[in-house]
């Protein structure tokens, strides 16, 4: 058996420099003309370096967190180690030879994904490289049957990448929980506030609504209240003409009377003109608020925000005599939009400065 010069047996302790076997190396063993002995690397040693460049891919990668670059450099430090005590076989081993070049071709991909991928498809694509080793590792037993220690020394190598395979797939499992994790968290914080946007559209809706019906109703008494004055302006002129036209007495003075329900019927659909035109003008204004506090809003701050929507609240939803004095009831904010604004800008910036005494 051929031995690669400068490679430990595992288990024996001894470096072997010289080959068993003296016969005539084949043409395969015989470097292509003008190559030195310097440019002959053995597949190992690209796999070991391989793998220094891939841990320090894995560590400047901004995608992986630092417990998970911790975790993977131990097990790539595990990984080294195989490669130095295991990975040695028969130069005639066709079957050893093509798993190594595989592994050190997986190990060269792997550097790109390393440095700039996701951290759970770099985690992936350790994995399968670590797949690989023991696929590889596992071929080389086969070669140090002749020596108990040399394959029990490799069968503890390829256990300990088994460990570090199985950690990897639990960091990988890890990693997707997380992901499906905050995915549902993304999709919940979604419908909460689709469900708010549309619970928002519908009480701004109920509000438009109502508005437009105080509208009709405003629109109905005044109608009447026209009609009314007409009516009574008609009948005082109808007793008029029919009374004589040079003495008024007592019963042309009565007859002109019965105007007067209709005079007081004209101011009642005045009033109840007005009441529901200053309904339709409260209503309308809530129901702007509501179709603008979301876009308002969010130029704030956050705690700005949530006071903003709070008093909103409290305004809309509070029972009625609850509101401001100066309000006629409970569908206008207590305070104006612009000093509203003001308020929690002084507020923000009293913040700040106690931020900045405290620090």
């Amino acid at each position: 058996m051929t031995r690669r010069a400068g490679r430990p047996m595992p288990g024996s302790g001894v470096t072997e420099t010289t080959p068993r076997d003296i016969s005539p190396p084949s043409r395969s063993d015989v470097p292509p003309a003008g190559t030195s002995p310097d440019d002959l690397v053995p597949v190992e040693e690209m796999i070991e370096a391989g793998v220094q460049r891939l841990a320090e891919a894995v560590a400047l990668n901004p995608n992986v967190e630092a417990a998970t670059n911790t975790s993977i450099q131990a097990h790539l430090s595990t990984l080294r180690t195989a490669i130095s005590e295991v990975f040695y076989n028969d130069d005639e081993s066709t079957q050893a030879d093509m798993l190594l070049m595989q592994l050190d071709k997986r190990v060269y991909l792997a550097q790109k994904v390393a440095l700039g991928g996701t951290s759970e498809r770099v985690i992936e694509t350790l994995w399968e490289i670590f797949k690989q080793a023991i696929a590889a590792v596992t071929a080389s037993i086969s070669f140090t049957d002749h020596m108990e220690n040399g394959r029990r020394a490799c069968e503890f190598e390829r256990e300990k990448l088994v460990s570090a395979a199985a950690g990897l797939d639990v960091m990988l499992t890890q990693s997707q929980v997380s992901a499906t994790a905050q995915e549902v968290r993304r999709i919940a914080d979604d419908v909460q506030e689709a469900a708010g946007d549309v619970a928002q559209s519908q009480l701004a809706a109920h509000y438009q609504e109502g508005a437009e019906a105080e509208g009709r109703r405003y629109l109905f008494w005044n109608l009447l209240f026209g009609g009314s004055v007409l009516a009574s302006v008609a009948l005082a002129s109808f007793l008029i003409a029919q009374s004589p036209q040079s003495n008024w007495t007592a019963q042309e003075a009565t007859r002109i009377t019965l105007a007067i329900p209709l005079l007081a019927f004209a101011v009642h659909a005045a009033r109840q003109s007005r009441f529901h035109r200053d309904a339709q003008a409260s209503l309308s204004l809530v129901a702007i608020k509501l179709k603008t506090v979301r876009a308002f809003a969010d130029s704030l701050e956050f705690e700005n925000r949530q006071e903003l929507l709070k008093m909103l609240g409290e305004a809309i939803f509070s029972a009625p005599g609850q509101s401001n004095a100066t309000t006629e009831g409970a569908d206008s904010l207590p305070i104006s939009m612009p000093d509203l604004t003001e308020l929690l800008r002084s507020r923000g910036t009293a913040q700040n400065n106690a931020g900045d005494s405290t620090r």
